[in-house]
């Protein structure tokens, strides 16, 4: 099922899938076309399905504590899977009726003799720990937060830098056509973004990127020093410059074509990138 509204039919048509127009579930959650609706296209059955169990239950000769252990154990966990995988903002009329339907369960139809917010407080406090759903919610959509927060910090960190050679002196090229510089020698990695094997640097977060590399090559006339930065195999720069990517863009030198490069110990060619911040 298509879920952009930029996924046109000669896509559909291109990939040989079983599609379905709607109300496709994945993990128990159900997807509709643009997602605008994925709160209450979620919610309204599990709330129909709570109120049928609470209905149920009602009949039965069940404690005041029981009832609350049955919310507890049954009704929160159902909610608590759709706080943990929508961690989105649930409007409150969701929060009121849950608390109307628990109520009333709690009370056995008859007038309240406690709020509810004193059924959620402590038991030292004169409550009985009722579940409070909202709060669920809240922690559910902080710890996604946390998650998210921390994964931008780890990405954040990424950075190396690394020369031509990892011993010796060698010339490169001339070459005929525009070959790939691979630098072995990693002075610094960070993030492990960079692979010494291939000289490519894979990003792992859409971002800008700065990028800088130094060529060295003993004067002639005929062969000048001379690469190029490319990204995915299209020429950026011949210098160093600011360049936005995407997450997976390779990023790498070419040495270009009828040059020559030369590198010793004192490693006179660099190619060095780090990330500038997230986009």
């Amino acid at each position: 099922m298509p879920l952009s509204k930029l996924c046109y039919k000669s896509h559909i048509q291109k990939w040989k899938f079983h599609w379905v127009p709607k109300n496709l579930k994945y993990l128990g959650i159900l997807l509709n076309p643009g997602l605008e609706d994925i709160i209450l296209d979620n919610f309204e059955p599990v709330i129909n399905k709570i109120s049928l169990l609470l209905k149920g239950w009602d009949k039965l000769q069940i404690s005041l504590w029981g009832r609350v252990q049955a919310i507890k154990m049954i009704i929160t966990p159902k909610l608590n899977y759709l706080f943990s995988l929508l961690p989105l903002k649930t409007p409150h009329s969701i929060f009121k009726t849950l608390d109307k339907m628990i109520n009333n369960f709690i009370w056995e139809g008859k007038k309240p003799k406690m709020s509810v917010l004193k059924l959620q407080t402590k038991v030292e406090y004169g409550g009985l720990r009722l579940p409070n759903m909202q709060l669920y919610q809240e922690a559910f959509t902080s710890l996604n937060m946390d998650l998210s927060l921390t994964f931008c910090l780890t990405v954040k960190q990424v950075a190396f830098s690394a020369s031509l050679l990892t011993s010796g002196s060698e010339t490169f090229g001339p070459f005929n056509t525009q070959t790939p510089l691979v630098f072995r020698h990693v002075i610094s990695k960070i993030g492990n973004a960079y692979n010494s094997n291939t000289g490519f640097f894979t990003a792992p977060v859409k971002g800008a990127y700065h990028f800088e590399f130094y060529i060295y090559g003993h004067g002639h006339s005929s062969y000048p020093a001379a690469a190029v930065l490319t990204r995915n195999g299209e020429h950026i720069f011949i210098a160093y410059e600011h360049q936005s990517s995407l997450v997976g863009d390779v990023i790498f030198l070419r040495q270009w074509r009828n040059s020559w490069i030369f590198d010793n110990q004192n490693r006179h060619n660099t190619f060095s990138g780090h990330l500038l911040f997230t986009m």
